[in-house]
């Protein structure tokens, strides 16, 4: 006949009642911590609201922290449940280093996309210059590469690691631009007729603003020519229509006093040796 009074004895009553307070002492844990992670979620996400943080950097910074403090839970469940974690936080350091070294390039690209989140050299919509000459404008912000439309409408997409080692140049974060025209004209032409027709000129154009003043002067002395500066404040959305315009009514304005534009040239004189 089975003795089960034996049995159970073997089994022990005590390690058994220590088993399931474990148990159930690690639920309760399990239940905090994560009654805990949503709170504190919800705290961050408000606090991200009110400070205005980046869309993107908001939803990254939230993934990173929400994986944490889950990293954390089964951590602290698992010690609750009398398991050593200090093999286990080996093990973590371990393969954190292995993927760290194996996506180095990749955590480049994802460090220089939070640089440029956070501090904003430029957004959508803007037209700039960057990574080796790159220009184009700006299309969209990702965490590891950055959209940019050329002007001749092609996409290129480049690593944000590349964007934030190199001098990022913004066309649009100004609301007025100014262009600056060379011109240059022969020592024959009174300097004063020069300027009156250049003035004249930009006149004409309605996108050229009358404050700052424009200015036109005497740039510098050539060898063949004088070289005068044309500055005008425009627009920076009109920046290049007014640009064009106003070269094309500098040569009608020119003309029309007739004054001449300067260029290279070359003298050649040819002689009869029998002379």
């Amino acid at each position: 006949m089975i003795n089960f009074q034996e049995i159970w004895q073997n089994i022990g009553i005590a390690d058994l009642n220590i088993q399931v307070y474990n148990i159930l002492q690690a639920l309760v844990v399990l239940i905090l911590c994560l009654i805990a992670i949503r709170i504190f979620l919800r705290i961050f996400t408000k606090a991200a609201e009110k400070l205005k943080v980046d869309s993107s950097v908001k939803t990254l910074l939230r993934t990173v922290i929400k994986i944490l403090l889950y990293i954390i839970t089964f951590l602290t469940v698992a010690n609750t449940l009398g398991i050593p974690i200090t093999s286990m936080l080996a093990v973590f350091g371990i393969v954190g280093l292995a993927v760290s070294l194996a996506a180095q390039n990749s955590l480049a690209k994802l460090a220089g996309g939070l640089m440029i989140l956070a501090t904003h050299p430029f957004k959508a919509g803007d037209f700039i210059e960057a990574a080796g000459g790159i220009s184009g404008t700006v299309q969209s912000i990702g965490l590891a590469y950055t959209k940019v439309r050329m002007p001749d409408n092609k996409i290129i997409m480049v690593p944000n690691s590349s964007i934030a080692n190199e001098i990022i140049t913004n066309f649009s974060v100004e609301e007025n631009r100014r262009l600056d025209i060379n011109v240059r004209i022969g020592y024959e032409h009174p300097i004063e007729d020069v300027k009156r027709a250049l003035h004249a000129a930009i006149e004409t154009q309605s996108g050229i603003l009358d404050e700052p003043e424009p200015f036109v002067n005497v740039f510098s002395y050539e060898d063949n020519s004088i070289q005068y500066i044309v500055r005008a404040w425009t627009k920076t959305s009109e920046f290049w229509p007014t640009r064009f315009r106003l070269l094309e009514e500098i040569k009608h304005s020119l003309d029309a006093q007739g004054i001449g534009m300067s260029y290279n040239r070359l003298d050649v004189n040819l002689r009869d040796k029998s002379e």
